[in-house]
């Protein structure tokens, strides 16, 4: 974009470019060619730009182990199948009840559906 204004080092009205490059834009005077001004995009923009370049990759044997566990539904009735109650804020969890480190598997015999309290407990008890 190319407009008329005032350049400091020239002294006088002259036209200046205004470019855009990887979201910084930088000004320059067309006669003397000074940069004149840069400016920076918002932070969340710049972050956005940022995070677009590392997107996280899952790999195909990963894509087929999530596959497999969205299609074990949780109970009916919606409730723990630890104590039989409804599940507080953090909702259902499914849990291995024999952990993937410790060769547990994806099935649906290894996986219960916890509330988050007793999931959380089943973790702190697991690791004493």
């Amino acid at each position: 974009m190319i407009r008329q204004d005032y350049c400091p080092k020239c002294q006088q009205i002259t036209s200046q470019k205004t470019v855009t490059m990887f979201t910084v834009t930088v000004t320059t005077c067309q006669q003397c060619s000074t940069t004149l001004k840069f400016e920076y995009p918002p932070r969340k923009i710049f972050q956005a730009v940022k995070a677009r370049k590392s997107i996280n990759r899952v790999s195909p044997k990963q894509a087929k182990r999530n596959r497999e566990l969205a299609k074990i539904e949780p109970p009916p009735d919606g409730k723990c199948q630890n104590c039989g109650k409804s599940p507080d804020f953090r909702g259902l969890a499914k849990h291995h009840k024999t952990f993937r480190s410790h060769g547990g598997k994806d099935t649906l015999d290894n996986i219960e559906w916890l509330c988050g309290r007793c999931h959380s407990l089943r973790h702190y008890i697991h690791e004493k």
